[in-house]
């Protein structure tokens, strides 16, 4: 009877596991591509807000927003030299909604730091990048944008004020994600990252000017 129970037990699992399916994205949360006067105006920000530097141009896969993990290593610090942040960043960028997916790394670079996430745009896996964030761009949600004093969510468990902020980055990775749904009667899939596949488009010309949206 034991064995029976078992056995049993064993059977919804394995149905599950036939239709698992790997997809490309995260959840039901689609790349989404910057159009028209949007993505302008994302553009805009990065080229008036934003100073770049390349101190090293990387040869890997670019930064862009077309729904791709993008990994960095980041120093942080203010301009009086004190240091804001220093240590890896994870971004799920270019997808609709908030995107959240079953990993290990409780890196996540939220969404309101806007300036960091627009100084990565463009660099290329291996490369690494001087930037420095105008105030403008940094506690950009509502709320908190017209107050000089605020201070915003700049990881899980860390704050910035806003200032302005200098960054040096090292791109670590950048690639489109891929996931397993497995069907669940209680939650109606659950969704694991199961790898990351290499796009090598976009990709950045010569004569692109730095502040150029991917």
């Amino acid at each position: 009877m034991k064995r029976l129970l078992v056995i049993l037990s064993c059977i919804p699992l394995y149905a599950c596991s036939l239709f698992a399916e790997v997809q490309e994205g995260v959840y039901d949360f689609k790349p989404v591509k910057l159009t028209g006067g949007k993505r302008e105006h994302v553009e805009r920000l990065k080229r008036d807000f934003l100073k770049l530097e390349d101190i090293k141009v990387g040869t890997g896969p670019i930064a862009s927003r077309d729904g791709r993990k993008i990994g960095a290593i980041v120093e942080v610090r203010y301009t009086d030299g004190s240091i804001a942040y220093r240590g890896k960043v994870l971004s799920y960028d270019g997808f609709i909604g908030s995107v959240f997916i079953h990993n290990a790394n409780f890196d996540l670079l939220p969404i309101e730091q806007l300036g960091l996430d627009l100084g990565l745009n463009g660099m290329a896996v291996g490369g690494k990048r001087k930037i420095i964030i105008d105030p403008s761009l940094v506690c950009t949600h509502l709320g908190v944008e017209a107050n000089p004093k605020a201070t915003c969510r700049f990881n899980e468990n860390t704050y910035v004020r806003k200032e302005q902020l200098v960054v040096e980055a090292t791109l670590t990775e950048s690639c489109i994600p891929q996931v397993v749904v497995v069907p669940s009667i209680a939650s109606g899939g659950r969704t694991n990252e199961v790898g990351c596949r290499r796009s090598d488009t976009p990709q950045r010309q010569p004569d692109d000017p730095i502040w150029r949206l991917y």
